[in-house]
């Protein structure tokens, strides 16, 4: 139960805290 739960929290972290970041991974991946 608490792997999932870091998981979903990882995932909102990530998301939250370094938007740009994901932005520019995704353009790098395309």
């Amino acid at each position: 139960t608490q792997q999932s739960l870091q998981g979903s929290q990882n995932i909102i972290i990530e998301t939250g805290h370094h938007p740009d970041q994901l932005n520019t991974r995704h353009t790098i991946d395309v």
